[in-house]
């Protein structure tokens, strides 16, 4: 058994890290969302493996990331062999090999991970999940239109139509939660599971949060766990309410929401029926929190 502290083994080398939920699920999802939309429009998938020879992996435009390529020896053939840092060169060694007598133009498209020897100011991880589109065999105005159209449709699948040409952290959290609900939705779950989604934002931009995934729920009628500690919030998006105790956690009780819908902001929570069922809520949690005070000392 090592002596080490116990965080040394979470520490990584410098531009790699961990994805802990919910992330990993965001990032898998949005990958999917991109490819739904490529599908959509004709491009098939094909994966290439993350190692492969070095010398098929840099040759045309592989050589491009040569530098940033990691390389190791393949202990089977003896044979150096590369780390993918970008998936393109692959593919283009996909259409110009095994699907050389493919009919063109080829349209490929691809998600993976790829790893970099170094990563940039802008972008300091050197692990990046990757996708995106290749259109071979078709060099002309029109293939270029085409392959705009489609990017901006994944775009705005992930609800990121207006801001293309923006990085992740030039985005607001509104728009970042905005994206985080539709990758969610990409894998078309059953039951989508949200834990204080809006916490993070101004009243606004909470409020338009709250009507999109009415929307959302609208198109596919899901079933969606939401915790929240905010009690309009609750009202106003709910079906039923579940009111949980303090520790140990219980339910103390289950509350009917049927608020007639489509809502809205306004004329929702101007209704008398709003305004007693978040009393009703209101009531359970400030008795719950009175039974749990420690008494006070009586005065001597």
């Amino acid at each position: 058994m090592s002596d080490d502290p116990p965080n040394h083994r979470a520490l990584l080398p410098a531009g790699l890290r961990d994805l802990l939920p919910p992330d990993a699920e965001t990032e898998a999802a949005a990958v999917e969302a991109l490819m739904e939309v490529f599908a959509a429009h004709g491009y098939q998938r094909v994966k290439p493996p993350l190692l492969e020879f070095e010398d098929s992996l840099l040759a045309g435009s592989g050589a491009a990331v040569a530098e940033q390529t990691f390389r190791l020896m393949d202990p089977d053939s003896q044979r150096m062999m590369g780390l993918r840092a970008d998936t393109t060169p692959q593919v283009a060694r996909i259409a110009t090999t095994r699907l050389a007598q493919a009919p063109r133009p080829l349209r490929l498209s691809y998600a993976g991970q790829c790893l970099r020897v170094r990563g940039s100011q802008l972008a300091p991880d050197r692990q990046i999940a990757q996708a995106g589109i290749e259109l071979i065999g078709c060099d002309n105005p029109a293939a270029d239109a085409e392959m705009v159209l489609v990017g901006a449709e994944a775009l705005a699948a992930v609800g990121l139509g207006d801001h293309g040409r923006k990085y992740p952290w030039q985005l607001s959290g509104g728009m970042q939660q905005r994206a985080a609900i539709a990758r969610a939705l990409a894998y078309q779950p059953e039951i989508l599971l949200l834990d204080e989604p809006f916490a993070s934002v101004d009243a606004q931009t909470r409020a338009d949060l709250e009507d999109l995934l009415l929307q959302v729920w609208d198109r596919t009628h899901l079933t969606v766990l939401l915790v929240t500690h905010d009690i309009d919030e609750a009202v106003y998006l709910a079906d039923r309410i579940l009111v949980l105790s303090a520790a140990p956690t219980r339910v103390r009780k289950t509350i009917t929401v049927d608020l007639p819908r489509p809502r809205d902001q306004i004329a929702t929570k101007e209704l008398p029926e709003f305004a007693h069922l978040r009393a009703s809520v209101f009531a359970l949690i400030k008795g719950e929190s009175v039974r749990d005070s420690p008494p006070t000392d009586a005065p001597g």
